[in-house]
């Protein structure tokens, strides 16, 4: 088996296994060395359009990219929860208007970010995939 059809197998694989989830990809353009099976990969990705897919070409780029995908996820999660409490009769904080939220400065995850950041730039990096929720990361 070729390690550049395993490498994008296994990624294929991360894909189908997100299918549930929220999917946020970011490809790096341009890659004039990226391999025919991964091009592949990504060319059924953006066509599924069942994800976000956004191109970026630095690594200053992709972070604000993530900082505001990040901010409108939360933004929706917040605002869907809300939505249910208000409709179970419970207890709310704040008042519903007809004026956008606007969108905050990613708080607390700026190492996380830069991480990020790095791991993509690098040539032996293929994928970074971000789980968890979002928010301050908890330092115990």
């Amino acid at each position: 088996m070729g390690g550049t059809r395993a490498q994008a197998s296994g990624l294929e694989d991360e894909y189908n296994l997100s299918a549930a989830m929220p999917r946020l990809i970011y490809v790096k353009n341009p890659a004039p060395n990226r391999q025919p099976a991964l091009t592949q990969m990504l060319e059924r990705v953006k066509n599924d359009n069942a994800s976000c897919y956004k191109y970026f070409t630095t690594p200053d780029e992709l972070g604000e990219l993530v900082e505001n995908d990040l901010v409108l996820l939360l933004t929706e999660y917040f605002e869907t929860a809300r939505g249910e409490e208000q409709a179970s009769g419970g207890p709310t904080r704040t008042v519903s208007t007809n004026i956008p939220t606007p969108r905050n400065p990613l708080i607390g995850r700026e190492q996380e970010l830069a991480t990020a950041c790095q791991l993509l730039m690098r040539n032996d990096v293929a994928l970074v995939t971000l789980t968890g929720p979002g928010g301050p990361a908890n330092r115990a």
